[in-house]
Order: structure tokens, then sequence, then C-alpha cells
């Protein structure tokens, strides 16, 4: 366990040393967070195509099958 600590202190000392280096740090945490919304928005728009589908499938139910097959595919 100790090995582990002492392991990962250093890699967040080079982390740290590294991050000062740059000429605005705060670009990395701005990315960070600008990468995050991303991945959210792509769930977000998933589960409202998933909600579409299912409302189609709803009050079209010969459509029903096809729904399926197209959500299971994209």
């Amino acid at each position: 366990m100790l090995k582990k600590r002492v392991t990962t202190s250093r890699a967040l000392a080079a982390a740290n040393g590294t991050v000062k280096r740059l000429p605005n740090p705060y670009m990395l945490i701005n990315t960070i967070a600008l990468q995050e919304a991303k991945a959210s928005t792509a769930i977000e728009n998933i589960l409202r195509l998933k909600m579409n589908f299912n409302s189609l499938c709803t009050r079209h139910f010969s459509f029903c099958n096809l729904c399926l097959i197209v959500f299971l595919f994209l």
C-alpha cells in the first residue's frame, strides 16, 4: 500500500509540474469540463431519441417493430 502511495504521489507531482509549465493552466481544466458537457449532451440526445421512438410506437402500433430495430442499430 505504501509503494502505491509513493508511486501515486510522484505521478501527481510530475503532472503538477507539467501543468505549471503551461501558459494558461486553467485551459486544461476548461477542456475537461467541455469534454464532459459534450459527452453528457450525447447521452441526453440518445435518451431523447429513445423517448421519441417510444412515443411513435405507442401512437402507431404497426411501427413498433420498426422502431425497435432502428433504435437497436443506432
